[in-house]
């Protein structure tokens, strides 16, 4: 019975902690419980792992769940989730037309959970207040010791200025205002608003922060966070990025290291390199390396600082056939100095291809700084990347010919809707 609602109302299964993971933990002021040995639990920005259900009977008899133990310290003990895409029907929630339920497994019977839907950044300017609160719901467990499905309640607008459009994040509050409770409750199967990615097709993309989110983040020097891309254009149009601030605090290299963990492993296939749009004031280096518990393959960037999105291109061809399941990501490499701020996005398997590999002699020629085109049925789609990988000029060509600007050996790829796909290496005097 609690399947039928989903096909009548629009109520979509958002987290099983299965096949169906369309949250990411942010924030939290208890503990996650997590059984996967390769990492901690859920740490800023990225996917919480869980933990195998302690009970395979009644209404949840599903091997994986969440677990959290709540702070006794805080009366208003909370964790934060970022949904994949937003929420495109929450309306229809606070309305009455449909209604959240979620399985859940406590100790004591009267566990009282509260669903609060928020803007992020309004929200953290004062976490004491309800400013930046859109809609709150409410349910309370019925038994103790026992899987039992709760449905949630509408319980107010607490400020009237946000709009479901505003909506970014979710806040799970347990035993809401009680001092001195440490309870360890378990959840699984939260039904609830379309979360914006339901038509969103599998690709190569790691972590755009909105609808692939492939990464859990599990250490870091600095801070991690996830934000409002505060300038959409160029090659970083989406509304989501993330956010990253050195502390001065690192290993004993001199790097702030940020740790983030592959839960499948991921397997580069047919790829050899990994792309990232990154924006920053500071021309710093940036390092990835992939390990696979054996074998560890790094490649390092550096970004251009002009303050703009900018796409950086990390070449692994020497990565043999691996599944990897940890990457480390350093912003600033050697460098422990506080206040390196970098905002990053987009992290993607591409391909690029051998110097010689594809090149048609014929369609393309290149003269005087010049690159002409015998066949223009098509426009063409130019890429310019330095030595270091940084992508410093992308172009679409209408035209027979197109003045290539930037000096230096560059690495160019061009390719077209008729399947040309050619990467050139050409000395621009």
């Amino acid at each position: 019975m609690l399947i039928m609602p989903s096909f009548i109302f629009g109520q979509v299964l958002i987290e099983n902690f299965e096949d169906e993971r369309h949250l990411n933990y942010v924030e939290k002021s208890g503990e996650f419980i997590s059984d996967n040995p390769n990492e901690a639990p859920a740490l800023m920005g990225g996917m919480y792992w869980g933990t195998a259900n302690p009970d395979m009977t009644g209404p949840n008899q599903s091997p994986r769940c969440g677990s959290y133990m709540r702070n006794a310290v805080e009366s208003f003990d909370y964790f934060v989730t970022i949904p994949a895409g937003g929420f495109t029907n929450l309306n229809d929630f606070t309305d009455g037309s449909n209604f959240f339920t979620l399985d859940v497994w406590t100790p004591e019977a009267g566990t009282t959970f509260l669903l609060s839907f928020e803007n992020r950044e309004i929200a953290l300017i004062d976490p004491d207040s309800l400013d930046g609160v859109h809609s709150r719901f409410t349910a309370t467990s019925s038994v103790a010791n026992a899987w039992n499905t709760i449905t949630f309640e509408f319980l107010d607008f607490p400020d009237l200025n946000i709009s479901e459009d505003d909506i970014d994040q979710m806040v799970v509050l347990v035993n809401n205002d009680m001092e001195g409770n440490d309870v360890t409750v378990y959840f699984d199967n939260l039904y609830g608003p379309d979360f914006g990615c339901m038509d969103v097709d599998e690709t190569e993309v790691i972590e755009d922060f909105e609808c692939h989110r492939e990464l859990e983040y599990s250490f870091t020097h600095g801070g991690i966070d996830f934000v409002t891309n505060p300038q959409q254009s160029g090659s970083n149009n989406s509304e989501k990025c993330g956010f990253y601030e050195s502390y001065g605090a690192g290993d004993e290299n001199g790097n702030v290291i940020n740790i983030f963990t592959f839960e499948p492993p991921l397997n580069f296939g047919d790829y050899n390199s990994i792309s990232m749009n990154v924006k920053s004031t500071f021309m710093k280096n940036v390092q990835l390396t992939f390990q696979d518990g054996n074998n560890s393959y790094t490649a390092e960037v550096e970004t251009s600082g002009n303050d703009t999105w900018s796409e950086l291109v990390f070449n692994y061809s020497d990565v043999s056939a691996s599944e990897f399941t940890q990457a480390i990501l350093i912003f600033a490499t050697g460098e422990l100095e506080a206040g390196y701020t970098f905002y990053y996005d987009d992290i993607a398997l591409t391909q690029t291809t051998s110097v010689e590999e594809n090149i048609n002699t014929d369609n393309i020629t290149i003269v005087d700084n010049f690159i002409y085109f015998s066949e223009m049925t098509t426009s063409k789609h130019i890429r310019v990347y330095d030595l270091s990988g940084r992508l410093i000029l992308d172009e679409v060509c209408q035209n027979n010919s197109f003045e290539l600007m930037p000096k230096g050996l560059l690495l160019m790829t061009i390719s077209d809707n008729n399947g040309l796909n050619t990467t050139i290496k050409h000395l621009n005097k």
